[in-house]
């Protein structure tokens, strides 16, 4: 039932933003890019939060921080600490299924500094209630958790549990910054979000021009743990990569090198104005625990701003994301089932809207901050030869910046066909900052 009432809202919600957005008066327009200026500059510095960096714009300097988080300070300026988060509700009703509330996610954040060049940044997850909830099916883990010197704007070194810079999204996976509900397979799958590792290294931006930002982040790592000893398998090895989830269960060990061998890893963006931004990011390094099998990932994302193109296509904005991980097999790691590679994409267009009338008409509801967004997002990823795809249709609506109400449909496609498996879901999701 709930599904087949939201396809119908869909399709009306994706015929009527164009025609509503006309309505509002044209005196508006101003307000409205400059506003769609600052969420992509929001984003931007979402990036630089977790770098622990500065945006530049033109000459003018801005400090890193996060968007729409209303940070609880503590301290003057030589020591002192902010205190935020995040928080998420998710309502899935997938054919076949049950359907169920899951309360996904609670992530409190801190950022610490203490003198004029060092800074201490943390996010700590706790999942479906944490790992002392009462039906002992949580999770509480280090997302991130790094101290930072800065030595200079364009070298900071960095030590801790690491996001690894893999791709955007495993840097942007806050759910109240995203437009959807599930992550992208890509970014589940290829570059398992949420993709941490011990390690260190350190990470910069330099000024481009008038408007440019080049920035890098480069580490040393312990890298993933793909094959493992175990004596009740027939080639007395297990492996922890496969056609189903891809590599997403060799996540990396905060506590040991499962591989007998150092990895490496960086990203360079380029974002050669406000509201664009281009990706290139790798991961190198040996999987198995002799050290003699190698993996290697790469990546490309981009994400531009309709804005920064032209302001008839002010609210319009294109993302993505294309990954390929390539996996070195002997024998051993081919009878232990290691897929040899697996690769995968996402790309989502959005359009970001709201008549000036409902502002008028509904004070109480509706604001300036206030924004529908209508979007679509297509994803393929094949994993060893296992290929699925999805399309998901979402609506949400932010009655202020920080929070953010989600409705999704999305349909699946394995193997290319409806045929093998009908798991088409509607979701409904909540998520706010604090």
């Amino acid at each position: 039932m709930f599904r087949t009432i939201f396809a119908a809202l869909l399709t009306a919600i994706f015929l009527v933003p164009a025609p509503l957005a006309a309505q509002t008066e044209p005196s508006d327009a101003p307000e409205s890019f400059a506003e769609l200026r600052d969420r992509l500059l929001d984003a931007e510095e979402r990036i630089r939060f977790l770098e622990g960096g500065t945006i530049f714009q033109g000459d003018q300097r801005k400090a890193s921080g996060e968007p729409g988080r209303r940070w609880l300070s503590f301290g003057n300026e030589e020591v002192g600490a902010k205190i935020g988060g995040y928080l998420d509700l998710e309502y899935v009703d997938r054919h076949g299924s049950s359907p169920t509330f899951v309360q996904h996610r609670f992530v409190p954040l801190i950022d610490a500094h203490f003198g004029d060049r060092f800074r201490f940044l943390a996010e700590i997850e706790f999942e479906y209630g944490g790992s002392d909830s009462p039906a002992g099916d949580g999770e509480t883990k280090v997302e991130f958790a790094a101290v930072d010197w800065e030595l200079s704007e364009s070298f900071v070194f960095r030590a801790g549990a690491l996001l690894v810079p893999l791709g955007r999204f495993n840097a942007k996976h806050d759910s109240p910054l995203n437009d959807f509900t599930d992550r992208p397979l890509v970014a589940r799958s290829v570059i398992p979000t949420t993709l941490t590792d011990a390690g260190i290294g350190a990470h910069g931006a330099f000024e481009v021009g008038e408007e440019g930002v080049l920035s890098y982040e480069a580490y040393l790592v312990n890298g993933f743990i793909g094959l493992e000893e175990d004596s009740t398998t027939a080639t007395g090895f297990a492996s922890n990569f496969n056609t189903g989830s891809g590599i997403r269960g060799g996540r990396p060990s905060l506590r040991r090198d499962g591989s007998q061998g150092i990895a490496q890893t960086g990203r360079v963006a380029w974002s050669p104005m406000l509201g664009m931004n281009f990706g290139y990011s790798t991961h190198y390094g040996a999987y198995d625990v002799d050290g003699d099998l190698d993996l290697w990932i790469n990546a490309l994302d981009f994400e531009v701003e309709g804005a920064a193109l032209s302001d008839s296509l002010a609210g319009f904005a294109l993302v993505g994301e294309i990954a390929r991980a390539d996996i070195e097999r002997d024998a051993v790691a081919r009878a232990s089932g290691v897929p040899d590679d697996l690769w995968g994409f996402t790309a989502e267009v959005a359009y970001h809207w709201l008549p000036q009338s409902l502002i008028d008409r509904a004070p109480r509801i509706f604001s300036e901050s206030s924004t529908f967004t209508t979007a679509i997002r297509a994803e393929h990823v094949e994993l060893g030869g296992e290929r699925t795809q999805r399309v998901t249709f979402g609506f949400n609506f932010r009655p202020i910046e920080e929070t953010v109400f989600k409705f999704d449909y999305q349909i699946n496609l394995e193997d290319g066909s409806r045929s093998s498996i009908d798991n088409d879901a509607f979701l409904f999701s909540v998520a706010t900052y604090f």
